[in-house]
């Protein structure tokens, strides 16, 4: 499976602190908030590509940013996946390996790969490494005003990548107290497209957010983004469960007119097209949207605790 982090946006209302440095690398509690996604993810050992679509004016920092993060402690993350039955403690066997590769696409090409003393020959003992790629796909904006938009930006990097498989799709600037393993347990099992829902009592935000009717059996029945009259209470953050046929469809979905700036206007078009599910999340989402809440953020947030 492929994670995709959306990292394109400008974030001007945060402006001064993001108008040259992007908000998904802002530090919360110690690390950057995107950190806190990836860190996440990768002790479920689900995911072997994590593919960051910038502009192009973060690109550059963004290419720091994981060339830096191939270069942690891989005996730490084989600790953390000693759990899976594809990897067994570190501690035990020196044999398994957590290998990063760092591929960047952008107007120059670089590759990197960087690997623990843990795996001597990749080639001889591939079947027993954990291996995951970091890519960075540029998508060649380089102003607020020029922007491709959340879905026309996931088909760019997936046509740039030949990306052809099941994908998690996130934004790479909100926070978790809680794993996503579960939300993609329930999407496996579901064999579905499904998103992330949470009750939002405010008709306020829901009005700046994506809103979804979601009927007993999870399923939604229709969902829009910044409804001016919402048709129910639940909250859909930009967190995506795509199926490898369902990602094929977002050109599809393009062509036909559907919006492209907000991530949540493929789902709008995709439930009306096939069965799309909800699922309940079961702890909190921390949205930055401006200064202000960015401080309060950094006061509450204490990782992922669920």
């Amino acid at each position: 499976m492929k994670c995709l982090i959306l990292a394109a946006g400008y974030a001007t209302r945060l402006y001064p602190l993001t108008e040259n440095f992007p908000k998904p690398l802002l530090d919360v509690a110690g690390k950057p908030i995107l950190d806190w996604l990836i860190d996440d993810m990768s002790q479920t050992g689900l995911v072997d590509e994590y593919v960051v679509i910038s502009n192009h004016k973060f690109a550059p920092i963004f290419e720091e940013w994981a060339a830096k993060k191939t270069s942690i402690n891989h005996s730490h993350f084989l600790e953390q996946r000693a759990q899976s039955d594809a990897c067994v403690n570190y501690a035990e066997s020196r044999q398994n390996c957590y290998e990063v590769k760092l591929s960047i696409f952008n107007s120059h090409f670089l590759e990197q790969r960087a690997q623990s003393d843990a795996c001597v020959n990749y080639a001889e003992s591939r079947q027993n490494c954990y291996e995951v790629k970091f890519s960075i796909v540029d998508d060649g904006t380089s102003s607020n005003e020029t922007r491709l938009g959340a879905v026309k930006d996931i088909q760019f990097a997936i046509e740039q990548l030949h990306l052809d498989d099941d994908l998690l799709v996130m934004a790479g600037d909100n926070l978790l107290d809680f794993s996503l393993a579960a939300f993609i347990r329930y999407a496996q099992q579901k064999n579905a497209t499904c998103v992330m829902r949470y009750y939002e009592a405010d008709e306020t935000k829901l009005r700046r957010s994506g809103v979804a009717e979601v009927a007993a059996d999870d399923r939604i029945l229709s969902m829009e983004e910044k409804p001016a009259q919402p048709k129910s209470h639940w909250c859909m953050p930009a967190f995506y469960y795509y199926t490898r046929h369902d990602s094929r469809l977002i050109q599809q979905a393009i062509d036909a007119g559907c919006g492209t700036d907000a991530p949540g206007s493929f789902i709008s078009w995709l439930c009306t097209q096939t069965n799309v599910y909800a699922w309940e999340m079961p702890g909190k989402r921390y949205d930055i949207g401006n200064l202000a809440s960015y401080e309060e953020v950094k006061k509450v947030f204490n990782g992922v605790t669920k």
